[in-house]
């Protein structure tokens, strides 16, 4: 991208509720659900754009080709759509959804920090209940280290004693 003076979309795919398919069905069908999944957002890349599984039951879609961030929020849409489809395991049918974040290349962040940008864009889809998409946004990060210090702080102040319940 950088050499071509070009865009790149990441979109951080990953599963809502996936944990309780795993509890409820059984890992067999949690894996045939991963594999579906992977089917279904290749089925989406273009020729050129890469899917990849990041771990777990999440999924990275590069987009390339230079996308604006139009193009890449109907994929995102598309994504949403293609992945919310029933999954038939055996004579069961399971629903899924997914929560999408997208981090676009060069304008929120570097090659190193695309991925975390694109993470936290999608916890915030999660956030908000889930089956959505977020883009990223230089806020996320903020709140993301403000929290981290607020847990800090909670858990400096529990050990030194300094918490006083009033009621």
């Amino acid at each position: 991208a950088d050499a071509n003076k070009t865009s790149l979309a990441l979109l951080f795919v990953d599963l809502d509720g996936f944990k309780q398919i795993n509890e409820s069905l059984g890992h067999r069908a949690g894996d045939r659900i991963l594999h579906e999944m992977a089917e279904r957002l290749r089925a989406l890349a273009g020729e050129h754009d890469v899917v990849g599984r990041l771990g777990g039951d999440e999924f990275l879609l590069l987009l390339t080709g230079r996308p604006d961030e139009d193009s890449a929020a109907r994929i995102a849409a598309r994504v949403l759509q293609w992945l919310g489809q029933p999954w038939m395991l055996g004579v069961r049918e399971a629903s899924v959804t997914c929560s999408v974040g997208l981090a676009m290349y060069p304008e929120h962040g570097t090659v190193g920090t695309l991925i975390s940008h694109a993470e936290a864009a999608m916890r915030q889809s999660k956030s908000t209940g889930g089956a959505s998409y977020s883009f990223f946004s230089a806020s996320l990060i903020q709140d993301a280290r403000e929290q981290a210090e607020l847990l800090r702080d909670l858990r400096v102040a529990i050990t030194n004693q300094q918490l006083e319940l009033f009621y």
